[in-house]
């Protein structure tokens, strides 16, 4: 069996890095308070900085397709993807609707070139089954050269006005169990807004680690 091989990787995170106690800036207070649970939260996960697609006023500032293409591009140092990628795979978990499909987007964000698209929907390992269309085509000599690319964008969820509801309803209802309510919130200080992308070939170029 021949080898596959990752030859480039790249990344695209939107706007400027946001730190812990500016998160809620961006995604909003729940019932007008600070969360409770944020604190706990941010101290068990250690991360220091999110990237959001939107901005303080909740307007998104780049669709995932967008975010998707930008970390495609970055794979070139021309920032254009060449006639001979003629496989792309992308993959998420919050596409910008359901159809067209995801890939269909980025690639029209790309400029509708000739190639071959696919698209990758679920959570988790969402971006390695993308990765092994790429691969699985490689191998099977029906490509040279993809492109697969991963990205999220979360944030527009995680915003405060879809949890006011829930928040006010547990409040006021002293028989009912909070669990679910604090586990939304848990997410919104998990989560946040980026893409990724591997450019993949049937042969080695550079340096092999």
């Amino acid at each position: 069996m021949k080898n596959i091989y990752i030859n480039q990787v790249s990344s695209f995170l939107p706007n400027k890095p946001v730190g812990n106690e500016e998160m809620e800036n961006y995604i909003g207070l729940i019932g007008g308070k600070p969360s409770r649970v944020r604190s706990i939260v941010l101290r068990q996960n250690g991360i220091k900085t999110r990237y959001y697609g939107l901005d303080k006023q909740h307007k998104i500032t780049h669709s995932n397709a967008q975010l998707a293409k930008q970390a495609a591009e970055s794979l070139f140092a021309d920032k254009t993807i060449p006639e001979n990628v003629t496989l792309m795979a992308c993959a998420t978990s919050t596409p910008d609707q359901l159809l067209p499909s995801h890939a269909s987007m980025v690639h029209g964000e790309l400029g509708n070139f000739p190639m071959e698209i696919f698209s990758s929907a679920g959570v988790c390992l969402t971006s390695l089954q993308a990765l092994k269309i790429c691969y699985s085509n490689i191998l099977a000599g029906l490509h040279k050269k993809a492109v697969c690319v991963a990205s999220e964008l979360t944030s527009p969820a995680l915003v405060s006005k879809f949890y006011d509801p829930e928040y006010e309803a547990t409040h006021d209802n002293p028989d009912k169990d909070p669990y679910m309510a604090f586990e939304k919130d848990f997410m919104r200080f998990m989560l946040s807004d980026g893409a990724g992308a591997v450019l993949v070939q049937d042969h080695p170029e550079g340096t092999l680690l």
